[in-house]
């Protein structure tokens, strides 16, 4: 709709097939709390992340490639503060929890290694696809 908060994400969205107003309902989650670590919305960071992990071939990510995306995803949203000497550490507590949340939503299972995937989150081919799932399934949005 023109919201230039949005766009960039609307734009990588549409680069990888992908209808940003149809993300997974996992990238709304409870996030209750949440600090305002993001230069761009929570919600670009954390469809951002399923892209990442979910778009690829493997079905197993390791370690490393985690603390990789980690150090993408604070170099394309992390804000600093001239108040918080360590944002880092407040943006790392962000990726694990939203990697839990992952995880708990049958997408992920950790293993040694790193994660592996076990199914990819749906993705809804329209706005109005999604409000219809929602209206009528009633999902748990964790």
């Amino acid at each position: 709709m023109g919201n230039e908060t949005y766009l960039d994400m609307v734009t990588v969205c549409y680069q990888r097939r992908k209808v940003f107003v149809g993300c997974p309902l996992v990238c709304h989650g409870k996030f209750d709390g949440e600090l305002p670590i993001f230069r761009r919305t929570g919600l670009c960071w954390r469809v951002w992340i399923v892209l990442q992990l979910f778009s690829g071939e493997d079905d197993e990510i390791s370690n490393q490639e985690l603390n990789w995306l980690f150090k993408q995803s604070v170099q394309l949203f992390g804000q600093q503060f001239a108040q918080v000497d360590d944002y880092v550490r407040f943006f790392q507590m962000a990726f694990t929890g939203f990697i839990f949340s992952l995880r708990a939503n049958g997408y992920l299972r950790h293993t040694i290694a790193g994660v592996k995937i076990i199914q990819s989150p749906k993705w809804f081919e329209s706005y109005d696809e999604k409000r219809q799932y929602i209206m009528t399934e009633k999902p748990m949005v964790c």
